[in-house]
């Protein structure tokens, strides 16, 4: 299987106010460290880690980076498209 790593689930390791999110979370980073399947992320993902605030931003960072996820670019093309969607 393939998976893709978004924002939203290395954030729900530090979601103090989500408990049993937190804890879903954090058996789930257990699991992809250990899974065969094919994991995911895309340099935007890494964007949007890298403007989080300190010292959130350090975890963040180290916990994607703690699973062996396969960083995706982002062309032009799909910033465009993003931008439409938005719009």
């Amino acid at each position: 299987m393939k998976l893709y790593i978004e924002t939203t689930v290395p954030n729900f390791l530090f979601a103090d106010d989500a408990v049993e999110k937190k804890a879903a979370t954090e058996e789930f980073f257990k699991w992809l460290k250990i899974c065969g399947d094919e994991l995911f992320t895309s340099a935007l993902v890494l964007e949007e880690l890298e403007a989080a605030p300190q010292p959130l931003r350090n975890k963040l960072i180290k916990a994607l980076r703690a699973v062996p996820c396969d960083v995706l670019p982002i062309t032009r093309e799909q910033r465009g498209l993003a931008s439409v969607y938005v719009a």
